[in-house]
């Protein structure tokens, strides 16, 4: 079986270890063994309250992923924090404490365990690690330094063991102890969202962001309204955004700051938005309430608050004056009855609406066992409400993320099409169904189909940065480079926090060397490079850019990294890509060729079964 052949997924994996374990169990085994158990127990309960999972669990070690990588931060924190509260009445030589290691990558998937690059560098940086501590890598630290209130210690770069690209490595410290040692590598990191945090959105310009926060549960320890922490706002998310009125920042970026424990300035500056809104969900006996709050993040103010109790016995639903109330606090320019009367639209029964929003929680985990959950969510939803909208939306997206993360074939496709087909034609008016159409024609080899598609889902929903990120895409592919940078920097604009940076990164270099912008090229490619170091079109663009820019070290330097760092890389990969025009990737392939690669078989093409850009080939 080939490597190709497991699923493969792009996360943070944390490796923990405990310090002189074996001197703590020549000591006293039996209370080694019931520490090793309580702290176990604690990794575990604090995995699931950040939505990790352990795993890989062996003697003295554990591993962990997470899909968010502030949230790997997180846990890692609260695990030492807790240890360190733990050890406090112990002795000094009875203490348990763990070194941590954290690394971002792309990992494949065996009966619950992970395999690959992103693993044994998490493991290598955990061996790094003084005992209470954690170590990241920089790739990592790239998604989390303006999310995470930490100083980093740079501790340079380090050829780790058994690791064939050496990697630079930080040591968490509290900002009271540690100023930032690293602080022109911090700022590096926090540069590459430059050009596009003040970009003003299409139809939207002049307008200040809002940004909904995930919601807190207080359901005295029931753990089945856990789902409402993230239906709500995405619910709330959906219907602003439908309104057209200002930019809304993508659930991705606003759901990455879940716990984060940060004022609202800060937040909002994360986030590049005005206004925040928050929200909690509190259970007691029978009732279920909602309250949301509108704060002016710059002025650290509450512009609005209120609560809303639902009716007894019934989860809480959405009342449509809510938000109502919200865009009116804002000023919007949307009449206020047009407001009303673009929020009232017929909704599902609440049975059919709760297994919808409970299969989008388990999809946003990004895990296989979470994923296969939502689908059967969602076809139990569509077994009792054949043409629920929300449900066939829910499903197409999941054929997408199962097709990206898990090359799948053309019938998986077909399928995706087909139910953003059907949902269009139950509502045209909601933009995620175009959206999806157009990414299925997208990904099907037909870019200029997918543009007229995607420029429907963004003139019904300026905020939608998936649309726009795609139609940059297609222009790309379609050979209209000029056109596809406004659309890409937008959907930076709208979603600085992806953990899919790198994809967009990679697509505005692609872009620029297409336009024989080689500064430009490189540039992009850099940033999607220090984000994603084996993302081989990055390195491909970065590698045949330095070629044609004329610099002949730099051109040296970015094709042995291209074949350090990517060494399945074949040229054949450029015509897996679904270029309407065969000219560009061989304009690519001839740069490399000039630049000295030599590893090619173009006369025999294989045919295009994978995505653009697929995980599987990275």
């Amino acid at each position: 079986m080939s490597a190709d052949a497991f699923p493969r997924r792009f996360m943070a994996v944390l490796s923990a270890d405990v310090d002189a374990f074996s001197r703590l169990m020549a000591r006293d085994g039996e209370h080694c063994l019931q520490q090793w158990r309580h702290h176990m127990s604690r990794a575990e309960a604090l995995a699931d309250l950040h939505a990790g999972r352990v795993f890989g669990v062996a003697g003295d070690s554990f591993m962990a992923e997470f899909a968010n990588p502030v949230a790997a931060v997180q846990f890692a924190a609260s695990l030492q924090a807790d240890a360190t509260a733990h050890n406090r009445d112990l002795e000094a030589d009875r203490r348990m404490q763990f070194r941590v290691g954290l690394h971002i990558g792309t990992a494949m998937v065996e009966a619950g365990r992970l395999y690959g690059n992103a693993v044994n560098i998490a493991a290598r940086l955990q061996e790094l690690a003084p005992p209470g501590g954690v170590v990241v890598s920089e790739p990592l630290l790239a998604h989390v330094a303006r999310l995470v209130d930490f100083g980093w210690q740079d501790l340079g770069t380090q050829q780790l063991k058994n690791i064939a690209v050496s990697q630079r490595a930080f040591l968490m410290r509290q900002r009271s102890d540690c100023e930032f040692a690293s602080r022109d590598a911090v700022a590096d990191v926090l540069a590459v969202s430059a050009p596009y945090r003040s970009l003003q959105v299409p139809g939207l310009s002049g307008r200040p962001a809002v940004a909904v926060l995930p919601f807190e549960v207080h359901s005295s320890g029931d753990d089945r309204l856990r789902y409402l922490e993230d239906a709500v706002p995405e619910e709330l998310i959906r219907r602003l955004a439908a309104l057209r009125s200002f930019p809304i920042i993508d659930k991705a970026s606003s759901f990455a700051l879940r716990n984060v424990n940060a004022d609202s300035a800060r937040l909002g500056t994360a986030l590049n938005a005005r206004y925040l809104v928050y929200g909690a969900i509190t259970s007691s006996q029978r009732r279920t309430s909602l309250t949301v709050s509108l704060v002016d993040a710059e002025q650290r103010r509450t512009l609005w608050k209120e609560r809303y109790d639902g009716e007894p016995d019934r989860p809480v639903d959405i009342d449509d004056d809510v938000i109502v109330r919200i865009v009116s606090t804002l000023g919007s320019a949307v009449d206020r009855t047009e407001q009303a009367r673009s929020m009232r639209r017929p909704v599902a029964s609440l049975d059919v609406d709760e297994l919808v929003h409970r299969s989008a929680w388990h999809q946003n985990k990004l895990s296989r066992s979470h994923s296969l959950e939502a689908r059967r969510l969602l076809d139990l939803a569509l077994e009792r409400d054949p043409d629920n909208m929300e449900a066939l939306i829910q499903l197409s997206w999941w054929y997408f993320w199962k097709i990206w993360t898990q090359r799948g074939d053309k019938t998986e496709l077909a399928e995706m099409r087909r139910l953003a087909r059907r949902a269009m034609q139950l509502d045209a008016a909601d933009a995620r169904t175009h959206m999806l159409y157009g990414i299925a024609e997208l990904m099907t080899g037909n870019p200029s189909g997918a543009i007229a598609v995607l420029a429907d889902s963004i003139a019904l929903n300026p905020s939608l940065s998936v649309a726009h990120a795609s139609m940059g895409s297609a222009y790309v592919l379609a050979g209209q480079p000029a056109a596809a940078l406004e659309p890409l920097l937008v959907a930076l604009r709208l979603n600085p926090h992806s953990i899919y940076l790198f994809h967009q990164f990679g697509e505005l270099a692609a872009a620029n060397f297409m336009l024989s912008r080689w500064s430009e090229a490189i540039a992009w490619a850099e940033r999607s490079l220090r984000l994603r170091p084996a993302y081989w079109y990055a390195r491909v663009i970065a590698a045949a850019a330095s070629v044609r820019s004329g610099d002949a070290t730099a051109a040296g330097d970015a094709m042995a990294a291209l074949a350090t760092n990517c060494p399945r890389f074949r040229i054949d990969h450029l015509y897996w890509l679904p270029f309407e025009e065969r000219r560009w990737p061989d304009a690519i392939a001839q740069a490399l060729h000039d630049g000295g690669f030599r590893h090619s078989d173009t006369k025999r093409l294989p045919e295009r079964t994978a995505p653009p850009h697929s995980p599987g080939l990275q």
